[in-house]
């Protein structure tokens, strides 16, 4: 369950879903049913694959969890995801940190990774994940350093999206 770290659980309850999967094995995507709130699937795959992600083409509604060292394996393999996995990626990580399960510097590490990535709907996305960090986890002393990462992160994409002509579409700043 993702809560806000110190928020009480809400009664357990498992859910039945879809899940489709993608990994560096398969061109294609394995899906499968979902029943518990912890599944093992069993891939296709004769060999360990190098990358999975749990929600391929970010087409499902919930979010997963990895380790710290999964997470990095998942994006350290970004050039192999679509946009969608890359933000159910993001989504997942975010809540993680949210909910206590990995440290902030997590997704510190992350955001980088993706400065490139020049689509909108993830562009925005980022935003509101540096918004959540910047609200959270920022204090008064470090928001001026936090301020210059944050610029670092986005000065290429204000240009590229056409951000700084209208400030009607700007995001605001974090």
């Amino acid at each position: 369950t993702y809560r806000p770290a110190g928020f009480p659980a809400a009664p357990a309850a498992d859910w039945t879903i879809p899940a489709c999967v993608r990994h560096s094995n398969t061109r294609g995507q394995e899906c499968f049913i979902v029943d518990r709130s912890t599944e093992s699937l069993p891939l296709s795959a004769n060999t360990c694959p190098s990358w999975v992600h749990p929600n391929a083409h970010g087409a499902g509604y919930f979010r997963f969890d990895f380790p710290e060292a999964d997470w990095k394996n998942v994006f350290a393999h970004l050039a192999d995801l679509d946009v969608a996995e890359k933000g159910a990626a993001l989504a997942s990580l975010h809540a993680s940190v949210n909910a206590g399960n990995v440290k902030p510097a997590m997704l510190l590490q992350v955001l980088p990774l993706l400065d490139r990535e020049m689509d909108v709907d993830l562009t925005e996305q980022i935003v509101r994940v540096l918004d959540g960090v910047s609200r959270t986890f920022v204090n008064d002393a470090s928001r001026p350093a936090f301020r210059s990462w944050v610029t670092a992160r986005l000065s290429s994409k204000k240009k590229a999206l056409g951000w700084g002509e209208n400030a009607a579409n700007e995001p605001s700043e974090t």
